[in-house]
């Protein structure tokens, strides 16, 4: 079975992004999630998600919870400011190479 990307909302202030998927079924023990620099996915079958994202975020200070059929990623972005979209808007080869 091929894996469902999920709904997923988010927004941010000048210190963070906040990611909530909607992952029904979703708990810590069933649940990883991955982080670099440029990108983040989260991983609960049959659930999965992965975001380019636009800015650089600091690894080390953000966080997933996992609650009620909801994953939350808070991330803190690694220079204060807006970036106006979550998403970065490059060729695969390149989003890959950021990775």
């Amino acid at each position: 079975m091929a894996p469902i990307s999920p709904a997923y909302v988010w927004e941010e202030s000048d210190a963070a992004v906040v990611v909530t998927a909607k992952c029904r079924g979703a708990t810590s023990s069933n649940t990883d999630a991955f982080s670099s620099p440029h990108y983040v996915s989260i991983n609960s079958p049959p659930y999965f998600l992965e975001l380019d994202l636009h800015g650089r975020i600091d690894n080390a200070k953000s966080t997933v919870a996992v609650r009620r059929g909801e994953i939350e990623l808070r991330l803190t972005k690694a220079q204060p400011g807006q970036w106006g979209r979550l998403l970065v808007d490059l060729p695969k080869a390149e989003r890959l190479q950021r990775r």
